[in-house]
C-alpha cells in the first residue's frame, strides 16, 4: 500500500497499486518522472546520467522493459520538465540552461 504524504497525491496513485523495483544499482536518483505512456525518467547525479526506463507493453513481476541513457552529460541537472508536445527536456542549475 502507498502512503501519500501529500493529500493531492491519492488524486494521482492510486493507494492499492503495486510498488515494483525496475532499476537498482544507481547512485542518487534525483528528479523522477513518469510521462502518460509509462517512460519513467530520471537523473542520477552522481553519474551525472540522465536514464530512461520504458515499460513492456505487458509490465510483469519480471520487470521486463528497457533501461538507457537518454543524455550522459547531464552534469548540474536537475530537473526534467516536459514541453507543450511531450519532449523531455533537462534543466541545469549551474548555468541556467534548458535543453
Amino acid at each position: 500500500m502507498i502512503e501519500a504524504r501529500v493529500p493531492a497525491m491519492s488524486e494521482v496513485i492510486d493507494p492499492r497499486a503495486e510498488v515494483l523495483s525496475v532499476v537498482s544499482g544507481m547512485g542518487s536518483l534525483n528528479v523522477i518522472l513518469c510521462n502518460r505512456i509509462g517512460t519513467l525518467s530520471f537523473v542520477d547525479t552522481a553519474s551525472h546520467a540522465v536514464y530512461r526506463y520504458v515499460m513492456g507493453r505487458h509490465q510483469t513481476k519480471s520487470n521486463e522493459g528497457a533501461l538507457g541513457i537518454d543524455r550522459s552529460d547531464a552534469i548540474g541537472a536537475f530537473g526534467l520538465p516536459i514541453d507543450y508536445q511531450g519532449r523531455l527536456l533537462t534543466s541545469y542549475r549551474s548555468t541556467g540552461h534548458v535543453t
